[in-house]
């Protein structure tokens, strides 16, 4: 059995693995890694501002959940510290997968129809509904976009569950396999 201290280095190398992948696929888009720079998205009346280090962060725990997962494949998810990473990557990206999805809902909202009609509960929308001003053909086009986009988002959710059942499916068993190699 390797020492905790060799285990531990051989999955930090992986982790700086996952970051350097990070790197080459965040810098042609970005330009940057990190810092005070932002991606800008300009709505119709709106600016929506979004961090690099969320971008960043977003692909880095992607990119680990997959190198892990394809690592861990190939070794049947017998090694516990792995499947560690593997579960807590997953739980996090499931997270910002769903975090994702509701800032294109909102922003959906923003494209698709007016800010005044999309106005609160305890609000006056004004002016009057017959003073609106008509939507543009094209909406109907943005909405199919968008609701294509969202149904993208819930596969990944779906896809990153079933892989994190597996994961703790064939961790179960290589712990039982295990148990009953101990207990012989």
């Amino acid at each position: 059995m390797k020492p905790i201290y060799r285990i531990v280095l051989i999955e930090l190398a992986w982790l700086a693995i996952a970051g350097s992948i990070t790197i080459l696929i965040v810098y042609p888009f970005l330009g940057t890694i990190a810092g005070n720079y932002s991606l800008d998205i300009n709505l119709q009346d709106t600016y929506f501002v979004i961090k690099n280090s969320t971008i960043v962060t977003l692909i880095f725990t992607f990119v680990v959940f997959l190198i892990f997962f394809i690592k861990e494949l190939f070794k049947k998810f017998s090694r516990p510290f792995s499947n560690s990473i593997i579960m807590l990557s997953g739980l996090f990206l499931l997270a910002q997968i769903i975090l994702a999805e509701q800032m294109i809902v909102t922003l959906s909202t923003r494209i698709i129809t007016p800010a005044h009609v999309t106005a609160g509960w305890h609000t006056t929308i004004y002016p009057p509904s017959y003073a609106l001003p008509k939507l543009h053909p094209f909406t109907i086009e943005k909405a199919s976009v968008i609701s294509n986009t969202i149904m993208a988002i819930a596969l990944v959710q779906l896809s990153v569950t079933c892989m994190l059942l597996y994961v703790a499916y064939k961790w179960g068993i290589a712990q039982s396999k295990k148990k009953e190699i101990s207990q012989a």
